[in-house]
């Protein structure tokens, strides 16, 4: 329904009225100056579809962004290209595309024309091969940009749906989820923990494959003894170089194959015994979901040295002579409260020493468990243990050392000295005359 006359009239006057107390507000005042702008005013993709099926496709997509600010001599900013589904959401991964006016080594698009002020950038974006659908939308999802003067710009799907800013795309479909090759604790997180009460983080690495639409994200379900579980996650996060990062753990240069570090914590009151993995969810690019259950994972035994324990650590001999061949240490200890064979021992050292792990070793006449500890010849000069860790037949354990977060050690052992001086027993010149044509020599 239209407006009455009356009511338009009104508006009309209103209008007035505030363009006059405008126009005499400026007319006494200082001229405002405008801030510095950025704007998108360009942004269109050069193929409206493509046949991705072959997996070498590309979509070229240009666009330009102004900047009012006449100072400025940088402009520089990303791009996110991402599947949607018919109402525009987003669908599994963006892809995000780097850019700059002045080039860097790392900036993705390329500058067509233009100046600081107003440039055009192009990027021909490799169309994945698989989608959720045979026939996938993909579109610029989101751009921020910024100019060496601070100056920022951020738009959203809404803002970027104003300029034609999708194509569609033919692919082969992905109806599978992601397999996963394995789970363990990460490199350097030793399988036997101590804890005294407070929460222990565990870190796990996860590795995954899906040859089609590649790996999204994954979750890590720990369980205890007492049944308590803890959930962990990874997303694999694109840069503008197409790394892709999950977790702490270095980047994968795909998603087809991935390594992913899935951090979990284990509460302060923690149940001790054996930890195991009993679920790995895995999702693909397309929303496909795999999930492994109880799955023949090593487990993380935890301990707070009260059902299995030991006493009467030794490390033997404290002084050791490797100065013409290798030679051995012996570290020892006395299980207390042992159920069953010791299933399996683990000594950790630092210096000049190798870790050992001994798998079902037999106790020695006295009841000692001795674990010995290569020592190569001539150049190492200690060997410090840094944890020790063994458990039963029953599945208790017991760990102690700082690497175990445990009870201190205090077992080195150093290398005997050298206190012979060298002797020089023989000289010998090569030559004792030269001729002065043969100099310098």
């Amino acid at each position: 329904m239209g407006l009455s006359t009356a009511t338009a009239v009104g508006r009309g006057v209103t209008g007035l009225l505030a363009g006059a107390l405008l126009v005499g507000g400026t007319a006494t005042g200082a001229e405002a100056t405008p801030k510095p702008r950025l704007a998108l005013t360009a942004l269109a993709f050069a193929q409206p579809s493509v046949d991705a099926t072959s997996g070498s496709a590309r979509a070229t997509v240009e666009w330009t962004v102004t900047d009012t600010e006449q100072a400025a001599t940088n402009v520089l900013g990303n791009v996110v290209i991402q599947q949607v589904d018919p109402d525009g959401r987003p669908i599994g991964r963006g892809y995000p595309v780097s850019f700059a006016f002045q080039r860097k080594w790392d900036t993705r698009a390329t500058v067509v024309s233009g100046t600081a002020q107003s440039a055009t950038y192009r990027y021909a974006f490799p169309v994945p091969r698989y989608a959720a659908v045979a026939n996938a939308t993909w579109a610029v999802v989101g751009l921020t940009a910024a100019d060496d003067r601070g100056t920022e710009l951020s738009l959203g799907r809404s803002r970027l749906g104003d300029f034609p800013n999708s194509f569609t795309a033919t692919e082969l479909t992905d109806t599978t989820g992601p397999s996963v090759e394995n789970a363990y604790l990460t490199y350097g997180q030793p399988e036997y923990r101590y804890v005294d009460g407070r929460p222990v983080a565990v870190s796990y690495e996860v590795v995954a494959a899906d040859y089609e639409a590649g790996v999204l994200k994954g979750e890590l379900t720990v369980r205890g003894p007492d049944g308590t579980t803890v959930t962990g996650g990874f997303v694999l996060e694109a840069d503008s170089n197409r790394q892709y990062k999950c977790g702490a753990g270095p980047a994968n240069g795909d998603t087809e194959e991935v390594r992913c570090q899935v951090d979990v914590e284990l509460p302060a009151n923690a149940g001790t015994g054996d930890w195991k993995i009993t679920r790995v969810r895995l999702t693909d690019n397309t929303g496909n979901v795999a999930v492994y259950r109880n799955q023949a994972f090593a487990p993380l035994h935890l301990t707070r040295n009260a059902v299995l324990k030991a006493t009467d650590f030794s490390i033997s001999p404290k002084v050791f002579n490797n100065w013409t061949s290798p030679t051995e240490v012996t570290v020892g200890l006395k299980p207390v409260g042992l159920s069953g064979a010791i299933a399996s021992a683990t000594v950790l050292a630092t210096g000049d020493c190798s870790d050992q792990t001994v798998e079902a070793p037999a106790l020695e006449a006295d009841g000692t468990l001795a674990v010995r500890l290569w020592i190569s010849p001539i150049y190492p000069r200690s060997c410090t243990v840094t944890g020790i860790a063994f458990r039963d037949g029953s599945g208790n354990s017991a760990a102690y050392g700082a690497a175990y977060g445990g009870p201190a050690l205090d077992l080195t052992a150093t290398q005997l000295p050298d206190s012979i001086d060298p002797v020089a027993t023989s000289a010998v010149l090569s030559a004792t005359e030269m001729r002065a044509s043969e100099m310098p020599q």
